[in-house]
């Protein structure tokens, strides 16, 4: 293979990567929409001082989890997507709870009143 062979061929393969997968379809083939599962997370902060709360429940559809030392809750298995009540609760603070409509990154933040 000559030189200009060889920088012909590096050029193709650069036009390849910057144009993507669409350099290799055809002009009417399409690629299937990615999709993300339905999830939940949040922070959950104390409504006076704004201090996140360390160790709050967050319940829905049945599955509880706990606020980190950051007061972050995160929902880890996939969830189906629609309207679901999400409640927050924390001894020392008054019960939050609220409809959330659970779609792909969902994120719910909730402010607790102290008691």
């Amino acid at each position: 293979m000559n030189r200009h062979s060889a920088s012909g061929l590096r050029c193709f393969a650069i036009g390849l990567v910057l144009l993507g997968l669409q350099a290799c379809s055809g002009p009417n083939e399409t690629f299937p929409d990615v999709t993300f599962p339905a999830s939940l997370r949040g922070l959950v902060k104390d409504a006076v001082t704004g201090v996140p709360i360390v160790g709050a429940t967050v319940t829905s559809r049945g599955t509880t989890v706990t606020t980190t030392a950051a007061g972050v809750y995160v929902f880890v298995q996939e969830m189906t997507a629609g309207m679901t009540s999400v409640k927050v609760t924390h001894p020392g603070y008054v019960d939050s709870e609220r409809q959330v409509d659970i779609q792909p990154f969902t994120q719910a933040d909730f402010q607790l009143q102290p008691k």
